[in-house]
């Protein structure tokens, strides 16, 4: 795997972050408050692990 620096994985984190709010924005209009905050828990987690995994790496 290529070597990530720090800006392209605080890039990648806002991207993420922004698409995010999108999604539950938009489930929150279609399919109701809980099914977004859920879903919103959901992809917080999921990738802040694999960003978590990212910085850890950038530290060895």
């Amino acid at each position: 795997m290529k070597k990530l620096s720090r800006k392209k994985v605080f890039a990648l984190t806002m991207f993420l972050w922004i698409v995010d709010v999108i999604c539950a924005a938009v489930l929150a209009e279609y399919a109701g408050l809980m099914t977004a905050l859920l879903f919103g828990a959901i992809w917080t987690g999921f990738f802040g692990y694999l960003i978590w995994n990212m910085l850890k790496r950038l530290e060895k």
